[in-house]
C-alpha cells in the first residue's frame, strides 16, 4: 500500500486538473465537436451516396490491445480503470516505451481509458526513471505535455522532493514549467502552498513568474477559492490586481454565491462586485435557482429594493430553470406588487430563450400593463425567431384579444419579416390594436426599403 499512495494521490489529483482543463476549454471543445459531426455526418452521406463505406481505422495499437486483453471483463467502470492502471504500474520500461508511443500518436487524450493510461504510464515510468519520464513528458505538446509532467512531477516530488524541486529548478522547457506551475497551484496550491511557491520562484523569467500567478488564481478560483484570495497578496500591478479580484469573486459565486452575494453586497457603490450584483444573483439562478430564489426573498427591503427597483428594471431575465411553482412561492414572500411584476419578467424572459411557449402562460401574472407588453413582445420575438409556427398558431387561437396578445403578434411578426415578409404581412391584421398595427406596418415598409438600398 504504501508504494501505491504516491499514485493515488497523483490519479485523484490529475483527475481535478482534467476536469478544471476540459471546463476551461468546453466552448471551444464543443465548437470543434460541432463542426466534427457536421464534417463526419457528409462524409457519411458522401460514401453512401457513391455506394463506398471507408474501412474505420484501428482505435488501437498492439499494447493497448493486450493490455485490454490482460484485463477481466466488469460492468465497473471505476474497478476496471483500476484495474487497468495496476497492469500498467507493474510495466517495465520496455513494455512502458512501447504503450507510450501508441498513447501519444494521437496527439490528444481521446477517453477516460486512454487519459488513466497516460497517468499511469508516466506514474511508473517516474518511479523507474524520473529525469527520462521528465524529458519525455515536455516534448509533448498541448494536453498531453500537460497531463504527463504533471503525472511525472508530482510522482517525482512524492518520492523525492529535493530532487524533483533541484531539477526544476534548473532543466526543462520555460512554458512547460510556466504550464506545470498553473496546475500544480490547481492540484495542491489549496493543500500545499509552499510546494507552489517553490516551483514558481524557479521560473527565471519575471513575466513569466506574473503570469504563472494569474494562472494560478484563475484555477484555483474555482477549485479553492480561499486559497485563491490569499494569492492576491502577491499581485502589485492595480489593473492586474483587480482582474484577479473578479476571477477570485467568479470563483466564489460558482462554489459558495452566498458568499460572494455577502461580499458583493458588503462593498460600496461603484465597486465592481456591487454594481454587478443583480446579475450574480442571475447567474446563481441557472446553477440553482430554488436556492437562489430563497436567498433573494430572505433579504431585507433594502437589498430587494436594489435587486429590482433599478433603472434597468432589475434582472432583465434570469431563474428560468426554477419551477412556476418556485416562483410563485417566491413571489408570495415578495410583499412589493412591482418586484413581483419584475421577477415574473424576468422569469418569462428567460424561459422564452428555450420554452417560449411555456413562458406565454406565465405573461398574465404579470400585472404592470406595460411590462406585460413588452415582455410579451420579447416571447413572440423568440418564437418567430425559433420558427415556431405551429407552437403560435395554437397559442393565438384561444388567446384573448387584448394588448398582451397583440405585442406577442408583434414581436413576432418583427422577428419573422427579414426572412418571410409575405407571412409577415399576412399576419398583421391578427394585431386587433389599431395604433400597433399601423406602427408594425410602418416599421415593416422602413425595413424593407432599407433592403432595397
Amino acid at each position: 500500500m504504501k508504494r501505491w499512495f504516491p499514485f493515488l494521490l497523483t490519479f485523484t489529483a490529475a483527475l481535478g486538473v482534467c476536469s478544471w482543463l476540459y471546463f476551461l476549454n468546453g466552448s471551444e471543445i464543443d465548437r470543434l465537436s460541432g463542426e466534427s459531426r457536421v464534417s463526419a455526418d457528409k462524409k457519411s452521406a458522401d460514401s453512401r451516396m457513391h455506394g463506398k463505406a471507408k474501412p474505420s481505422a484501428k482505435k488501437n495499437g498492439p499494447a493497448q490491445d493486450r493490455l485490454s486483453a490482460s484485463i477481466k471483463p466488469t460492468r465497473n467502470g471505476i474497478r476496471s480503470l483500476f484495474e487497468r492502471s495496476t497492469k500498467i504500474m507493474e510495466m517495465d520500461q520496455a513494455e512502458l516505451e512501447e504503450l507510450l508511443a501508441e498513447l501519444e500518436a494521437k496527439g490528444s487524450i481521446r477517453s477516460p481509458i486512454s487519459g488513466i493510461s497516460l497517468i499511469a504510464a508516466y506514474s511508473r515510468l517516474a518511479e523507474i526513471n524520473p529525469v527520462l519520464a521528465m524529458e519525455r513528458a515536455v516534448k509533448l505538446t498541448g494536453e498531453l505535455r500537460g497531463i504527463a509532467a504533471f503525472a511525472t512531477m508530482n510522482q517525482w516530488l512524492m518520492r523525492d522532493r529535493p530532487a524533483a524541486l533541484a531539477w526544476f529548478a534548473k532543466d526543462g522547457d520555460a512554458k512547460a514549467k510556466q504550464d506545470y506551475v498553473t496546475m500544480m497551484s490547481f492540484g495542491f496550491g489549496g493543500s500545499d502552498p509552499e510546494l507552489v511557491e517553490q516551483l514558481r520562484d524557479s521560473l527565471n523569467d519575471p513575466e513569466q513568474k506574473q503570469k504563472s500567478i494569474m494562472d494560478s488564481i484563475s484555477a484555483l478560483a474555482f477549485s479553492d477559492p480561499d486559497a485563491a484570495l490569499k494569492q492576491l497578496e502577491k499581485i502589485e500591478d492595480p489593473a492586474q490586481r483587480e482582474e484577479a479580484e473578479a476571477r477570485v469573486y467568479q470563483g466564489f459565486l460558482y462554489r459558495y454565491p452566498d458568499k460572494a452575494l455577502e461580499y458583493a453586497l458588503a462593498q460600496a457603490p461603484g465597486h465592481k462586485a456591487r454594481d454587478n450584483v443583480r446579475m450574480s444573483v442571475v447567474q446563481w439562478g441557472e446553477q440553482d435557482a430554488g436556492a437562489a430564489l430563497k436567498w433573494v426573498t430572505s433579504q431585507n427591503k433594502d437589498v430587494r429594493k436594489e435587486l429590482f427597483d433599478t433603472e434597468s428594471n432589475g434582472p432583465g431575465w434570469g431563474f428560468g430553470k426554477a419551477t412556476p411553482e418556485q416562483i410563485k412561492d417566491a413571489a408570495v414572500k415578495l410583499d412589493d406588487q412591482g418586484q413581483r411584476d419584475k421577477l415574473y419578467a424576468a422569469y418569462v424572459n428567460s424561459r422564452s430563450q428555450s420554452e417560449p411557449t411555456q413562458a406565454l402562460t406565465e405573461l398574465s401574472n404579470i400585472r404592470d400593463k406595460e411590462l406585460q407588453t413588452y415582455t410579451a413582445a420579447s416571447v413572440g420575438t423568440q418564437l418567430g425567431r425559433n420558427g415556431q409556427t405551429n407552437q403560435f398558431n395554437t397559442w393565438l387561437e384561444t388567446a384573448p384579444p387584448n394588448d398582451m396578445r397583440d405585442a406577442t403578434v408583434a414581436g413576432y411578426i418583427r422577428a419573422v419579416a427579414p426572412n418571410n415578409p409575405t407571412a409577415a404581412v399576412e399576419m398583421l391584421p391578427k394585431i386587433t390594436n389599431t395604433t400597433m398595427r399601423t406602427q408594425v406596418t410602418s416599421a415593416l415598409k422602413t425595413a424593407a426599403v432599407e433592403q432595397q438600398k
